[in-house]
């Protein structure tokens, strides 16, 4: 298997761009679930609180988001001089199969903070989608 590969700068910035499209997106839903299942939890705690029982522990996942690191790479192969961009394998994986270091916990937190505001309206945890798209394979 090749250790890098030349790819297209144009087809490399669309790609990219869609990603960090569908990032935004995905993370303001994630984000806006969080908002809502945390608001819940607080009301909870208030109950207990006033019957004298007290939770210190939230089991809540912050969504983080990521843009920056789609920002880079964008600037970065925009300024370069050259048609075709030289990828490693490393870079492959995270341009244009979007495996990043950080995505299995972004999506962790997707499906945790998406799943719990869902589930009682269609009683699965079927992704949105923008999120399906993101996730995919």
């Amino acid at each position: 298997m090749p250790k890098q590969i030349y790819i297209k700068k144009e087809e490399l910035l669309e790609k990219l761009g869609e990603k960090l499209k569908l990032h935004k997106i995905v993370y303001q839903e994630s984000l806006k679930a969080f908002k809502k299942n945390y608001v819940n939890h607080l009301k909870m705690l208030i109950k207990k609180a006033n019957k004298n029982k007290f939770v210190t522990y939230m089991d809540l996942i912050v969504p983080k988001n990521h843009e920056e690191d789609y920002h880079t790479a964008i600037k970065m192969i925009k300024m370069s001089c050259r048609d075709e961009i030289e990828l490693t394998d490393r870079e492959f994986k995270q341009y244009i199969l979007n495996k990043w270091d950080w995505m299995e916990t972004f999506k962790m937190a997707y499906i945790r903070n998406c799943s719990s505001t869902s589930s009682s309206s269609s009683g699965s945890s079927s992704l949105s989608k923008s999120a399906s798209a993101y996730f995919e394979k």
